[in-house]
């Protein structure tokens, strides 16, 4: 296994950068700003950088193909979509 000795930091300052240019976007789409937006969009880049961060600290991670079209389907179908396809 590959330890993570990351700043927390990091992460924090990754999704100041994202966020506002993300939001500004979707607002240009006609989306509402307000708490809605702002917490749907830190729960969104919250849930990505950890899936990245996840996968990068497996020892045998899926590849980057199989990474990047799960999370395409979560951001698409959503996380409980998801867990119910997985039912036997």
């Amino acid at each position: 296994m590959k330890l993570d000795h990351g700043d927390p930091t990091f992460q924090r300052r990754i999704k100041a950068s994202m966020k506002p240019m993300v939001k500004e976007v979707l607002i240009a789409q006609g989306a509402k700003d307000g708490f809605e937006l702002d917490y749907t969009l830190e729960y969104a880049l919250s849930s990505m950088i950890g899936i990245l961060s996840y996968w990068y600290n497996q020892e045998n991670p899926p590849s980057l193909e199989e990474l990047t079209a799960l999370l395409g389907e979560l951001s698409s179908s959503g996380v409980t979509g998801k867990l119910m396809g997985l039912r036997d």
